[in-house]
């Protein structure tokens, strides 16, 4: 049975864990994609190397469904996680060539730091309550809920983004508030029934549906944008990536109208222009 609260003493101990985990599998990541780079150079074939994109976990099954729907001539190597880790095994020096965060803010600060191609906006996220009772007012809702479930607002824009909402109604010190590492987990924690109400991507949800083909993930509740800052999503080309033309192809192909309006129907609202 997993147990969710936490007190101060283990959430610190917990996140040296994490930041251990974190050194680790940078290691392994930087194993693997040295030991693929080796047996492509050595391999005959003329075919391009994979373009690695390291991609937000809100966005990971949206884009495995975008590269199997539509045409494109590279092959790409996905690498998932929250926003926050994704961020600091790329400047621990993690091989990406582009990086699909779930925010604005640190595609910014890779740019201004010198280490990215300026950033694109390629989606905005939403954030939605589920399960909903259509019963009760959105804060009653939140007050009463034995576990509520959301992202870590250090590591992921979603978790931030439902951090907010609580704030606007005073909930953020509740008690009963239960965070994974990424908007996938929070989805977990209330999929497993460990938490029974969460702040959560809509993306997940109706991939949860596509996935599942269960009505019950359809049984989400929009949360008005105004009680949270827009989760913009930005992606940048890793400035000294080793495959930067085929990085460009990416991006040009993720910000196609053809591809973006899939995006749109995946739960996620078009940026402005």
């Amino acid at each position: 049975m997993l147990k969710l609260r936490k007190t101060v003493s283990e959430t610190v101990r917990e996140t040296a864990r994490e930041k251990a985990l974190g050194t680790f599998l940078l290691a392994l990541l930087c194993l693997i994609l040295n030991a693929t780079n080796a047996s492509a150079h050595d391999s005959n074939e003329t075919k391009k190397q994979a373009v690695v994109v390291a991609v937000a976990s809100n966005f990971y099954l949206p884009l495995q469904q975008i590269l199997s729907s539509h045409a494109h001539n590279f092959d790409v190597t996905v690498i998932s996680g929250s926003s926050g880790m994704l961020y600091s095994q790329l400047k621990n020096g993690a091989p990406f060539d582009l990086y699909l965060s779930a925010d604005a803010e640190r595609p910014q600060l890779l740019f201004a730091a010198g280490m990215s191609s300026e950033p694109v906006s390629y989606a905005v996220g939403q954030l939605a309550l589920y399960p909903y009772n259509d019963k009760l007012p959105l804060k009653q809702q939140l007050k009463s809920a034995n576990k509520i479930s959301i992202a870590n607002p250090k590591l992921a824009p979603f978790g931030l983004a439902a951090m907010q909402v609580l704030q606007s109604m005073s909930l953020e010190q509740s008690p009963n508030l239960v965070m994974g590492n990424s908007v996938a987990q929070a989805f977990q924690f209330v999929d497993s029934g460990n938490a029974n109400i969460g702040l959560l991507s809509v993306s997940q949800l109706l991939q949860a549906h596509a996935s599942f083909n269960d009505e019950k993930y359809l049984n989400y509740t929009l949360i008005d944008a105004s009680l949270y800052a827009p989760i913009e999503q930005q992606a940048v080309i890793v400035k000294g990536a080793k495959n930067q033309v085929t990085a460009r192809d990416f991006l040009t192909f993720l910000m196609s109208d053809e591809v973006q309006n899939h995006i749109v129907s995946l739960g996620y609202s078009r940026p402005s222009d």
